[in-house]
């Protein structure tokens, strides 16, 4: 079950948190978010409930990323932006940050159909 917009907009702010070097805490995803803190609690249960996330009982910042939440929420940080992915490869599925990076790419998938 895919995340809603709503989740999906936490899961890249955990995402980009976790690139620079630290999760956010829960106060500091209530206070980008406009949410109270249980609303946060909330959304993070039903992130873990889909698989996109797991966490720490009882470890400040104990937010970790699973495989499957960094497909919904591929990230780079560029002094301190975050940038969203800017290309797919429709073969292989994987993202891309930037068409010369892109371009450049060769995956299996492309092989064997030239092959």
């Amino acid at each position: 079950m895919a995340p809603t917009p709503r989740q999906l907009s936490i899961l890249r702010f955990i995402a980009a948190g976790i690139d620079r070097g630290l999760p956010p805490t829960h106060r500091e995803i209530a206070k980008a978010f406009g949410v109270s803190g249980d609303a946060v609690t909330s959304h993070l249960v039903f992130l873990m409930k889909k698989g996109l996330l797991e966490t720490t009982p009882g470890v400040a910042r104990g937010i970790a990323m699973t495989w499957i939440g960094r497909e919904y929420a591929p990230v780079r940080i560029v002094t301190g932006i975050v940038e969203p992915p800017s290309h797919r490869c429709t073969d292989c599925s994987r993202v891309f940050f930037g068409v010369r990076t892109f371009n450049a790419h060769r995956c299996a998938e492309k092989d064997k159909r030239a092959a």
